[in-house]
């Protein structure tokens, strides 16, 4: 009976152990704080010290009608304003111990401006379930300019830059752009700097939150990890594609190929196009990727246009039979107009055919097109959906092919018809005859 009681004992003791220890694991330290922001913090971690500088990130969610296409990011600049939130009332934390929250001190701060700018230098590897890019700022704080201990908060806004993503092709959903920022700090008790003339403070946590000033208690329980962020990040399904909040940019492709064929047909004729892509709205000058019988990069004016040749006869761009361009990264709602110039010597007929992946159509003339004529495609492409992040339209396929067909000689028509018109003639004076017998 004894032994079954030591027996117990020990593995009562045993588990005991085993669940400190596993307690121990998911209280490290390193994992909770560290000057991250969003990090939960918890008095397991003892108040360590943590950096003096804190980051916030911002994303956006890049599309691309493409998997696996290397979209350049839009031009575009984010400000943000940083200054100290309504406190004065208490929180819990999740272990039951309660802080008192003061209104943020904005002397600490290095500086009560920040910004971040997206640029398209950049790339980001898009497609139709999107990809995040991201850029950061930092804000740095002064613990020598807290004059007591407690938990300070900040309210981190983001500036109204609608103009600024209409310029970018930049579409937003929903109005999320406040930040709540906790910064806590206490006692130096090592009083490192020497001076006992005075107090010293550090920082041991922060903790940056989505929710707005209102929100007071409970804002550190496990049950609203959902509040915590690491700045100011889009409410994004990377599985989905879907964006539920935050900013976005949907793009498309354009290729126009070339084709000719029919019995006088000139494979080797080099066909001057021209393709002009424009939006007045998008003066943001974004890039893009050219491939094909064009090559390298190309920006947009500040006027929203971008032209590849000019569909005249000295137009740098040229195609002959099976040649073709594509543009990469061309942002929603930016229409196109192919233009090709006839410069051979023969009339022919343009034939187009369009394939769209996500639904995309074009109009163009199907009237024969003489010699120095020119033949006009225009390409509707892609619109941004207010209900979802979905570009319509877009990812646009033009193939242009040219029809020649070789001229029956005219003469030999011309040298016999006298003699068919006497005959056919003939044939109906017989045939009116033979009613008027039979009558």
């Amino acid at each position: 009976m004894k032994k079954n009681f030591k027996r117990i004992g020990a593995l009562v003791f045993a588990l005991i152990m085993t669940m400190g220890v596993t307690a121990t694991v998911f209280a490290d330290p390193a994992d909770l704080t560290n000057g991250k922001a969003g990090e939960l913090y918890t008095s397991e971690n003892e108040g360590a010290k943590v950096d003096n500088t804190v980051s916030i990130d911002k994303q956006i969610v890049i599309f691309n009608t493409t998997d696996n296409t290397d979209v350049h990011n839009p031009n575009i600049a984010y400000n943000y304003t940083i200054n100290g939130a309504g406190g004065d009332f208490l929180i819990t934390d999740g272990d039951g111990d309660q802080g008192k929250i003061y209104t943020g001190i904005t002397t600490a701060l290095d500086s009560a401006t920040k910004s971040v700018t997206f640029s398209s230098a950049d790339t980001t590897e898009a497609g139709t379930k999107g990809a995040v890019a991201e850029k950061s700022f930092e804000v740095t704080f002064n613990p020598d300019a807290f004059t007591h201990a407690g938990i300070f908060r900040y309210v981190i806004s983001e500036a109204d830059n609608s103009t600024g993503r209409t310029a970018a092709g930049i579409a937003r959903k929903g109005t999320d752009v406040d930040r709540i920022l906790d910064v806590y700090v206490r006692v130096d008790s090592n009083d490192d700097d020497g001076d006992t003339s005075k107090t010293d403070f550090v920082i041991y946590g922060y903790v940056l939150m989505t929710a707005n000033s209102s929100v007071k208690a409970s804002n550190l329980e496990d049950g609203d990890e959902s509040m915590k962020t690491n700045g100011f990040l889009p409410d994004y399904n990377a599985e989905t594609g879907v964006v539920t909040k935050g900013d976005y940019y949907n793009t498309y492709n354009l290729q126009v190929k070339k084709a000719v064929k029919g019995t006088l047909a000139d494979k080797n004729e080099d066909f001057p196009f021209g393709i002009a892509l424009s939006n007045a709205a998008i003066t943001a000058q974004p890039v893009v990727e050219l491939a094909g019988q064009a090559t390298g990069l190309a920006a947009f004016a500040v006027d929203g246009t971008l032209s590849v040749g000019n569909g005249a006869s000295d137009s740098t761009l040229k195609l002959k039979d099976t040649e073709f361009v594509t543009i990469t990264g061309i942002p929603a709602e930016i229409t196109s107009t192919v233009t090709e110039y006839n410069s051979s010597y023969d009339i022919y007929k343009p034939n187009i055919t369009d394939t769209a992946v996500t639904g995309g159509t074009a109009t163009y003339t199907s009237a024969n097109v003489q010699p120095g004529g020119t033949a006009v495609i225009s390409a509707v492409t892609g619109t941004n959906t207010s209900t979802t992040n979905a570009l319509i339209a877009g990812d646009l396929v033009l193939t242009v092919t040219n029809e020649i067909e070789i001229v029956s000689p005219t003469g030999i028509v011309m040298r016999f018809a006298p003699y068919v018109l006497i005959v056919a003639a003939g044939i109906i004076l017989f045939a009116v005859s033979r009613r008027r017998r039979a009558a």
